[in-house]
């Protein structure tokens, strides 16, 4: 059987072999005809050596300061989490960003303890309009109106 030490060392090394596939396929993007511009590669690579370095780290043995009992990688939460992002997913074109934000922001809070109905209603609205407004007016990235394109 194995150790979890052993799980994280290969979960560790599928973090860094997929951060290495992201660093690599960022070179086979085009430039941009802008003299000073960055290019479209800059990001996605700033993200793969994020994610390279993020893997190793999970890879360096840390002290436990609680308990030494395992807890399980996957449970109830997480395959929660799972099936809540593939509904988003399913309901991000049609519904648009605004809607499906605050309709997975909701069960988030809950599965991760949060009950007190005023931060349950104002926390995914509040942070469904602010990153809307930061993607489509500061980032200019188009994101899904959905339903509420009339009003956007």
């Amino acid at each position: 059987m194995m150790t979890m030490r052993v799980k994280m060392w290969i979960f560790s090394a599928i973090v860094v072999a997929f951060g290495i596939l992201v660093v690599f396929s960022t070179y086979t993007f085009g430039s941009t005809f802008i003299k000073f511009d960055i290019g479209p590669a800059v990001y996605p690579r700033i993200l793969g050596w994020l994610i390279i370095i993020m893997g190793a780290l999970m890879a360096v043995p840390f002290k436990h300061t609680e308990s030494e009992e395992a807890t399980p990688i996957f449970s109830l939460r997480f395959g929660l989490h799972v099936v809540y992002m593939l509904v988003f997913l399913l309901l991000f074109e049609p519904l648009g960003f605004i809607l499906s934000a605050i309709l997975i922001l909701l069960p988030f809070m809950i599965i991760m303890g949060e009950h007190r109905p005023s931060r349950l209603i104002i926390f995914p609205i509040a942070s469904a309009l602010v990153l809307h407004v930061v993607f489509t007016k500061l980032l200019n990235v188009p994101l899904p109106a959905g339903v509420l394109g009339f009003l956007l």
